[in-house]
């Protein structure tokens, strides 16, 4: 278990750095904070190739902070490429890649088991998913929250006394939850359209493991933080 988000980060650099010389890599929405994404890390220690896969559209402020990073970092000759992972027809003309990073990402998704398979269809080897979670018992001055193993909670559906619970664990954490503010409860737009801004799910660690080895993954390693990050290397088997 570590204590700070710095090392949570630096373990996910060493297991990049550990796989990724002479091979291919794709960071999987990483522009986000810009400073989180991974693609300067596999750059710089060996990558043959390494491709950022964004939702953003081009040309946006997160691609021009992102650029504007690499060039600081003096890394160059990485791809961009704009696409929404969880649409197939995008994952069939992507490409497949020999290391893969997801991170910040599954629990913003409707659908979180689509973004695993096709995580898995463009990965050749391995694979790095990273999530927020939710200790497996929460209790505050709200009342108490159990999960079991198997258990996530779906964040639309979540009783008034769970969103007090929650929302003040999160608040100790220093972390906003876009979903269980009452003010930010808009999942679906007008037009029925999914919005991938709130947080649709919260999941333990043991959950979101589980939900990888679903699909015939092994599991080598997994890092937790002590604020509520988890980090999980899998490795694509031949039968799987």
């Amino acid at each position: 278990m570590d204590n700070d988000e710095g090392g949570f980060r630096l373990e996910k650099h060493r297991w990049i750095a550990e796989l990724v010389s002479t091979r291919s890599f794709a960071d999987i929405g990483g522009l986000w904070g810009t400073v989180n994404e991974t693609v300067s890390i596999a750059m710089r220690y060996g990558a043959r190739e390494a491709t950022m896969v964004d939702i953003q559209p081009a040309g946006n402020r997160w691609w021009t902070s992102f650029h504007r990073r690499c060039a600081d970092l003096g890394v160059s000759g990485y791809r961009s490429v704009v696409g929404d992972i969880c649409d197939d027809r995008f994952v069939d003309e992507l490409g497949r890649f020999d290391i893969t990073h997801c991170s910040g990402i599954i629990y913003h998704l409707p659908n979180p088991l689509v973004l695993i398979r096709n995580l898995i269809a463009i990965t050749r080897e391995r694979f790095i998913l990273s999530s927020m979670i939710v200790p497996d018992r929460v209790e505050n001055r709200f009342g108490s929250l159990e999960l079991a193993r198997g258990q996530c909670l779906f964040v639309p559906a979540v009783s008034e006394t769970q969103r007090e619970i929650l929302a003040e664990y999160f608040n100790e954490q220093g972390i906003a939850v876009n979903g269980l503010d009452a003010r930010s409860r808009s999942f679906v737009g007008p037009d029925c359209r999914f919005r991938y801004g709130p947080w649709w799910w919260l999941f333990t660690a043991e959950t979101l493991v589980g939900m990888c080895e679903v699909f015939g993954v092994t599991i080598e390693k997994t890092w937790q933080s002590a604020h509520g990050s988890v980090s999980v290397l899998a490795r694509i088997d031949s039968t799987a």
